[in-house]
């Protein structure tokens, strides 16, 4: 009774949403060039459009693929005179979804898959991260590609950081 009952909640939240509901991302990169990296093991790939891209087989981890896309500034980008919302960009930025797609739609659209997103702040640069499957590559890339291009704004996960970062509130 109880598979059935949430087989019936999750009819009821409707259809889930899937990868090519996801925005569009922009026209792909050309590549520019392509060299190893002597004596690593890494191959870098230069887009004519300033992406960068590095490559680093490693047979002791053949199921899992490491994801860093770093973007922006960083902290050197952020004014130093006022406060900023950066403080919750790692609660509250990715669990704002994407485009059209709600967090609970993209759980429903990655469940049982190896799909995912953390935000993280560096001196030089925003950094989004995943670590994911090689059966799960193209979407993961496709999920970060379309989270930069239409980055989805929901006020709650901002509330549940300030809640957070608040603490418990006490009454004397």
């Amino acid at each position: 009774k109880a598979a059935t009952a949430r087989v019936a909640a999750r009819k009821a939240d409707g259809p889930v949403p899937t990868f090519a509901q996801l925005p569009v991302p922009a026209t792909p990169g050309t590549v520019a060039k392509q060299a190893e990296i002597p004596g690593v093991g890494m191959t870098q790939v230069d887009f004519a459009n300033g992406v960068k891209l590095i490559a680093f087989p490693n047979k002791s981890e053949a199921n899992r693929v490491y994801v860093r896309v770093r973007f922006g500034g960083g902290l050197a980008s952020l004014p130093g005179n006022r406060e900023t919302p950066a403080w919750a960009g790692p609660i509250a930025l990715v669990a704002s979804g994407v485009g059209n797609i709600d967090q609970e739609g993209l759980d429903r659209m990655t469940a049982g898959r190896r799909i995912g997103m953390d935000f993280s702040t560096d001196d030089d640069a925003f950094e989004i991260a995943s670590t994911t499957s090689p059966a799960d590559l193209a979407d993961q890339l496709r999920l970060i590609a379309a989270k930069l291009n239409k980055p989805r704004w929901d006020p709650n996960p901002v509330m549940r950081a300030r809640a957070k970062e608040a603490g418990p509130y006490m009454p004397i």
